[in-house]
């Protein structure tokens, strides 16, 4: 494994010729911000994607998804971006394919390739050899081999060769929702994971990241497969840690966020005090999907995983645990605050607040439903017929304004912690009460109660 120091990256100089025209495939979270990102970079972008309404977005540089600073970026790069809905003529104007389509669980947890696979067959149709060498980097998450296959795919259907016309390389993401153009532009590292000695391809991919102050770490492609499942479910384990330590406190009346507090300071076999935060159930939709995928590793290959085995039902515990908190209340007119899976996003895929909001209402209890970021989606029809399949009977109890669905609520559930929620100290009746899965950083005149502090 080859990494480049920190002086030596910063001493690459951007210069025109440097910079790449680069395909992305699938304009969802990842291939929005990929594309709004290196167009902000520099790299001319043409995005594909089977869906009218993301290529119609993009094209009137607006993005598809809701994040911190995106909208900007991708009006400000227009003229850099394009997007269609079937691939372009050729490719052999394209330096990179970088390729973020969806790879959701299938039904024993392994990963639906059928997409990228799709994909794969497309972009060697679009070769020739008589075209520029080509780089097909996955920003998808993978398991092991697939860039192997992705390359035969190729390699059959093209009638050109691995390693001279083309090479399949690992490049894995690690945005976060609600950061992810931050996480872009100061990511902690830079991963390219090649076949076998690809000179070409590391070449390639260093100069579609040169201007990123990250480490480039290039290794085996394998490798850098597995690397996203293996962070996430790490990540997945600290919450659920974290979260079972804070229902032990809660019960023999101990301050959780102390506990862990001085778990923290401990730096040097701790290691990071990322997530390490008694809260509420982990989803969305990295956390859960890399955990059942690398399960299902696990069961390919007959090892025992107990600990990874217990995180999803920790988790889902998390979401009963809040439901028997509520019940124990009395309280039967609730507002609940913010539905999709993090403050900051619109993605309600796999969120457990919406989980939770769902079990309240199918139990018989009044809920009026408030959440910005879902509003505005479906007011400006950004993924309008998902979202509404996922939100199912929340939907009609969407709330316009934060005052209406606190109108007549006895219980205020406090899910996602929006900046708009930061006026609910001034909102809350005395006779309220705030049930919090998210802690509020202010004061409030009324009783208050957190899901594990």
């Amino acid at each position: 494994m080859h990494r480049i120091s920190r002086s030596e990256h910063l001493g690459v100089m951007t210069c025109k010729n440097s910079k790449l025209h680069v395909a992305v495939w699938g304009l969802g979270y990842v291939g929005c911000v990929a594309t709004a990102c290196l167009a902000e970079l520099g790299h001319s972008v043409n995005g594909v994607d089977v869906d009218p309404n993301k290529v119609r977005l993009v094209n009137q540089g607006l993005p598809t998804i809701v994040e911190k600073d995106i909208d900007a970026l991708m009006a400000k790069n227009r003229r850099a971006i394009s997007a269609c809905e079937s691939a372009p003529p050729t490719l052999d104007g394209m330096d990179v394919s970088l390729v973020c389509v969806g790879t959701p669980n299938a039904f024993d947890g392994s990963l639906d390739l059928s997409i990228l696979f799709k994909v794969a067959d497309t972009i060697a149709s679009k070769l020739s050899s008589q075209g520029k060498y080509h780089v097909v980097a996955i920003r998808s998450t993978v398991p092991p081999g697939t860039c192997d296959l992705v390359a035969q795919i190729m390699e059959r259907v093209s009638g050109l060769q691995a390693g001279r016309h083309f090479d399949v390389v690992a490049n894995p993401e690690f945005l976060r929702e609600g950061s992810a153009v931050q996480d872009y532009f100061h990511p902690p590292y830079t991963v390219v994971g090649t076949r076998g000695e690809s000179p070409e391809a590391l070449a390639v991919m260093r100069r579609l990241y040169e201007d990123l102050d990250a480490p480039f770490l290039a290794t085996d492609v394998r490798a850098a497969e597995l690397i996203k499942f293996v962070n996430n479910s790490w990540h997945a384990l600290k919450i659920s840690f974290a979260n079972e330590i804070g229902n032990i406190c809660k019960r023999s009346a101990i301050n959780a966020r102390e506990v862990m507090h001085l778990f923290c300071q401990d730096a040097v076999l701790n290691i990071s005090p990322y997530y390490l935060k008694p809260g509420y159930a982990f989803g969305g939709s990295c956390l859960p999907k890399d955990l059942r995928g690398l399960q299902a590793l696990a069961r390919r290959a007959e090892i025992v995983t107990p600990v990874l085995d217990s995180i999803e039902p920790s988790n889902n515990r998390q979401v009963e645990q809040a439901f028997k908190l509520i019940a124990a209340l009395g309280r039967r007119t609730v507002a609940f605050l913010g539905v999709s899976f993090k403050s900051g996003t619109d993605d309600v895929r796999l969120s457990p607040k919406l989980s939770l909001c769902h079990k309240l209402i199918r139990n018989g209890y009044t809920v009026r439903v408030h959440d910005g970021n879902v509003s505005r989606s479906l007011a400006e029809g950004i993924n309008h017929k998902f979202l509404l399949s996922r939100l199912e009977e929340a939907a009609p109890l969407l709330q316009e304004t934060l005052s209406d669905a606190l109108s007549g609520a006895e219980l205020v559930v406090l899910a996602n912690n929006e900046p708009e929620y930061g006026k609910l100290a001034e909102l809350l009746r005395p006779e309220q009460f705030l049930f919090e899965l998210e802690r509020l950083p202010c004061g409030v005149p009324c009783p208050r109660e957190g899901i594990c502090w």
